[in-house]
């Protein structure tokens, strides 16, 4: 499952042959399914806040991505304390 949240910034919008493009902020995560069950422990994430998306009007597919220099968020499942 691939997730991406995206903030655009309005003033970056371009269209043109069938395409949209646009600057803003985006994350954006992969999650593998588990074969073992249970809760995942780890979560990765990429951030930027000048990435890039591309939306393919007609085909309605997009695809989007982060400069080399984005930032790697590790988000760690916390045990509660007992």
């Amino acid at each position: 499952l691939e997730v991406f949240w995206v903030k655009p910034v309005a003033e970056t919008r371009r269209e043109e042959y069938g395409f949209v493009s646009f600057e803003g902020e985006v994350v954006y995560t992969r999650m593998a399914a588990k074969s073992s069950g249970g809760a995942v422990p780890v979560l990765l994430a990429r951030y930027c806040d000048r990435g890039q998306v591309l939306i393919d009007t007609v085909s309605q597919s997009f695809n989007g991505g982060c400069p080399a220099d984005s930032k790697v968020l590790e988000l760690v499942r916390v045990q509660p304390k007992k």
